[in-house]
């Protein structure tokens, strides 16, 4: 995980493999493949990148970015935990909304946070 100035950090479930990036782009959580299948060796390099249903697709540039998910863990095929740095503003820790670990569903393909 990491990199200069933003970078990617991920974990996966089920055949689905989930990345996040951070100053870059869209500030939310990204699958990598098709649903239920994770790239192979011979496809990894054209593998669809993708917003998972149910999170943020708004671009970073476009709003001021409330979302800056760092870690995910996967707890079983359905129950996501995403620690989050809230609006990106250390002073905002301790009251931001977004900021903490928080707990996404997958319900009927669509992830909630709960």
């Amino acid at each position: 995980m990491g990199g200069a100035g933003g970078g990617w950090g991920g974990g996966g479930w089920g055949g689905c493999t989930c990345r996040k990036a951070r100053q870059h782009g869209i500030n939310t959580v990204y699958r990598v493949g098709d649903a239920g299948s994770l790239p192979t060796i011979a496809n990894a390099a054209s593998a669809a990148i993708s917003v998972l249903p149910g999170f943020s697709a708004i671009s970073a540039k476009a709003v001021s970015p409330t979302m800056f998910p760092f870690g995910l863990f996967f707890a079983n095929a359905t129950t996501l935990y995403v620690a989050d740095e809230g609006d990106g503003t250390a002073a905002d820790a301790a009251t931001s909304k977004t900021s903490g670990l928080q707990k996404w569903i997958l319900k009927n393909g669509t992830w909630s946070l709960v």
